[in-house]
């Protein structure tokens, strides 16, 4: 329950259906309850259904029922065979009843609305056109005498001018429906996005951070620790103060030492403390279109520097999210290769002809820059290209670069 809550939430077309039905299907229930059934030469009992308890419950039922099916055909997920077939049957039933006993116009200004959500207008109004075309003169031959053409004709009329009206409120209400769907979907994605981004920065000063202590701080510790063992060496033996002044000296430079790691070590980023692959699985573990995401590794898996891995891994970042803005549902190739002395990532996806033009991609993203960057500041190869409807990215990086 709470996916579907939170589903028509999002879908701003869907519960446009579902309020546009309501409204709909009470008007109908309304009409049919304030007016007996018109059977032609029956003796029924003419009052209204509604101080009638059994014909009440059953136009309520009946109501009810279809209201929990309209709901329940514009749910998420793709419809089965089977599933639209009992759709097109509820359909019929309810076209059948109001043609029998009502009209066939009570009918159609709720199937007209349902279908729409999956059909565009023409293909709406054609349906319409027919369903009307099968009902009038099945109604004019039900509930009148006579010749059939006119009464044919003008329920037939009157069911296409309330039809039109009915199709063109849903129209604009439809439109602005969707537009404010690709509104919130594109909210969305900037969102995505801007966490990527600061995601992506927050891993860049951590390392650069760590870098840094670990590049000056930890050798000038370093160093210190040479003179002051070479200090010791040179102290007389007879001067045990001066040994003694060393030795904690020493110590204290040991825990010094030991500190900068543990410093340097807490400042790596979380995403990068294990191996590669498997940061790159948990990469993708939380990617939201993980389904279109073929991800491989090949060759023997070894321990690469701190730089490598945060290269490879904000390539693969970079990949998915261009992936998902310039070629949505698109599958992507991704592939991991271990080679003796080389690190190498690939990643690929079809995109659609409009996109980009054939031939080199524009280099003038900030994120395809910064791999370009990156990669030449670690003595590696990058480049990316588009050929045959086909984007590709590729990066090979020493193992054991900094």
């Amino acid at each position: 329950m709470r996916v579907y809550l939170t589903w028509f939430a999002r879908r701003p077309a869907a519960r446009a259906v579902v309020l546009f039905s309501a409204l709909n299907l009470f008007m109908v229930l309304f009409f049919t309850l304030l007016v007996p059934p018109l059977l032609r030469g029956t003796t029924a009992n003419t009052d209204s259904p509604l101080v009638i308890p059994e014909d009440l419950l059953v136009r309520v039922a009946i109501a009810a029922f279809t209201f929990g099916v309209i709901v329940w055909s514009v749910r998420p997920g793709q419809r089965s065979g089977a599933e639209l077939a009992f759709l097109a049957l509820v359909g019929v039933v309810f076209v059948g009843i109001t043609t029998v006993y009502y009209l066939p116009i009570l009918a159609l200004v709720v199937i007209s609305v349902v279908a729409h959500f999956w059909l565009s207008l023409r293909r709406t109004t054609l349906l319409s056109i027919g369903t009307i075309a099968v009902t009038s003169p099945i109604w004019a031959g039900m509930h009148t005498q006579g010749s059939l053409l006119i009464p044919a004709a003008i329920t037939g009329l009157i069911s296409v001018i309330a039809t039109v009206y009915i199709m063109l409120s849903f129209e604009m209400v439809i439109k602005e429906a969707r537009a404010r769907e690709e509104l919130d979907a594109s909210h969305r994605q900037l969102l995505h996005y801007r966490d990527l981004e600061i995601q992506h920065a927050h891993l860049e000063e951590r390392t650069r951070i760590s870098r840094e202590l670990h590049d000056t701080l930890g050798h000038h510790l370093t160093a210190q620790r040479f003179d002051l063992q070479v200090m010791l060496k040179l102290a007389p033996p007879e001067n045990a103060p001066l040994r003694a002044a060393l030795q904690r000296a020493l110590e204290r430079n040991r825990e010094a030492i030991g500190d900068v790691r543990r410093a340097v070590q807490a400042l790596q980023p979380g995403e990068l403390q294990t191996g590669l692959r498997e940061a790159l699985e948990e990469l993708l573990a939380l990617w939201p279109d993980r389904h279109t995401v073929d991800f491989r590794v090949s060759g023997q898996e070894y321990e690469v520097s701190g730089d490598v891995k945060l290269a490879v891994y904000r390539a693969a970042q970079e990949a998915l999210t261009n992936a998902r803005k310039h070629a949505p549902g698109q599958e992507i190739h991704l592939r991991l290769r271990f080679e003796d002395d080389a690190v190498v990532f690939e990643a690929r996806n079809r995109m659609p002809t409009e996109r980009v033009p054939a031939g080199e991609i524009d280099t003038g993203g900030q994120g395809l820059r910064g791999l370009s960057e990156r990669a030449r500041a670690l003595g590696g190869k990058f480049r990316m290209q588009r050929l045959e409807g086909e984007f590709s990215l590729w990066m090979s990086l020493p193992a054991f670069a900094y």
